[in-house]
């Protein structure tokens, strides 16, 4: 009776049943299907059309314990587009929550449609109702149970969100009811990957700054999102920012601006895979980095023209897979950078703050200019690639690392004379020397982020 009466559900609740559950319930084709409930529905005028309300479809069946009670008015919801999850819910007495939930198996198709649906209605609350049934109910109630949390899972409501997401985890992490665990665990798994766009359109919707990787030049779909930035034109607030806990597959995070505090931070390391987190010009406390502490994933920590000092590295040497810091502009004093560094074997790029926009290769002997950032300090004083600098601040430069040690301490706005050699193409010396006075600027988010090891 159960497999037939799977043939009859319609195919917009049939196509998400089988991505949630991987179930195939029928071979019949989608024409086919579509001409058979046309058919069903007219030769049944009592059975609603499509978008009218459901009325009395759900009545007390006589004989059944716990039926509700014929007074109470069963249904009253109209059927929505089953792609758009429920945004208001419906009141409903602990009574009509439960009859929906015995009727999740009822004979009548219509009335396990109804219950289902005014389940979704209702919210949130009916979940510590559903655990029972996902647990111990027929296989009938258990997929329509599991349809109703995931559901629930993408509402706009982000307690409805995190509750449902709980329910799912804690299924499937029974051991002891292994066929339960794997279909919630594939459920889980679609409704994250589903809930993981729609937290990016929410967050780009409030004003974050999404950055998208193109993945193949020949198909302008294939794209995955990179870098998350969440600067001063977001108009959310820190409860917003618990969507950032469903995205995957985003590696980098940016947190700019004075907005930025410390439960931005504990928000941030909820994302699941977060490789990069880079904090820019943040009002933030000396505690503002403990949550990180064994985060799992995090391999590059930039801290940018934010007011932090020596106790603010701490929880940094914990990190298990940390290997480069970045610390321009900060508090932190030299000495305490170079503990940390002796503490942790980490690579630390230590800088004031002070930005010449140049980049160069490491070689002995000869700080070759090999790129100049446009609009940047160095390109204002006229400084070119291919042009060697020699002296920085009255001080010999020997190599691109020299003149990096050297910027490092440097603070913004300081005026620094440099001494460069520039190749003369025709003439008779190889080399004419240029003097030039370089007011450093100070970083901007985009180029520390993007700041590698070798280039300064």
């Amino acid at each position: 009776m159960a497999h037939a009466a799977y043939r009859r559900w319609p195919i917009t609740v049939l196509g998400i049943w089988l991505a949630a559950s991987g179930i195939a319930f029928s071979q019949e084709t989608v024409p086919q299907r579509q001409n058979r409930l046309e058919l069903e529905r007219q030769n049944r005028p009592e059975l609603p059309k499509r978008g009218e309300a459901i009325k009395d479809a759900n009545p007390p069946r006589p004989g059944l314990p716990g039926a509700p009670p014929a007074s109470l008015p069963h249904i009253r919801f109209t059927r929505p587009a089953l792609s758009a999850p429920a945004v208001r819910p419906v009141q409903a007495t602990p009574e009509e929550i439960s009859g929906w939930i015995r009727d999740l198996d009822a004979v009548e198709f219509d009335t396990r449609e109804t219950a289902m649906l005014n389940l979704w209605a209702t919210g949130s609350t009916v979940l510590p109702s559903l655990r029972p049934v996902v647990t111990k109910g027929t296989l009938e109630a258990t997929t329509r149970a599991l349809f109703v949390i995931r559901q629930l899972g993408l509402a706009a409501d982000l307690e409805a969100q995190d509750e449902a997401g709980q329910l799912l985890t804690e299924l499937a992490a029974q051991t002891e009811a292994p066929a339960l665990a794997r279909r919630a665990a594939a459920t889980l798994a679609d409704l994250t990957a589903q809930r993981s766009a729609q937290a990016v359109a929410a967050l780009e919707e409030l004003g974050a700054k999404i950055s998208r990787m193109q993945l193949d030049v020949n198909n302008l779909l294939d794209e995955r999102v990179d870098t998350i930035e969440i600067g001063e034109q977001f108009q959310g607030n820190e409860s917003d920012l618990r969507r950032l806990k469903w995205i995957i597959e985003v590696r980098t995070l940016l947190l700019n601006g004075q907005q930025v505090t410390n439960g931005w931070i504990k928000r941030a390391v909820m994302m699941p895979g977060l490789e990069e987190l880079h904090i820019y010009r943040a009002k933030l406390s000396d505690e503002a980095l403990q949550p990180l502490i064994d985060h799992p994933s995090l391999r590059t920590v930039g801290i940018y023209n934010t007011p932090i000092h020596d106790a603010a590295l701490t929880p940094l040497v914990k990190l298990p897979l940390l290997s480069f810091v970045k610390l321009y502009g900060t508090q932190v004093s030299r000495d305490a950078a170079d503990k940390f560094v002796a503490d942790s074997g980490l690579t630390v790029d230590f800088r004031r703050g002070a930005f010449m926009g140049v980049g160069g290769q490491p070689i002995e002997g000869r700080c070759l200019i090999t790129t100049v950032h446009r609009g940047s300090p160095a390109d204002k004083a006229g400084i070119q690639p291919n042009d060697t600098i020699v002296r920085f601040g009255g001080k010999e430069v020997t190599s691109f690392n020299k003149l990096t040690e050297l910027i490092a301490p440097r603070e913004f706005g300081e005026e620094v004379e440099v001494e460069i050699l520039r190749p003369v193409l025709d003439g008779q010396i190889p080399y004419q020397t240029i003097t030039a006075k370089v007011t450093l600027g100070g970083w901007e988010a985009d180029t520390a982020m993007q700041n590698a090891r070798p280039n300064r």
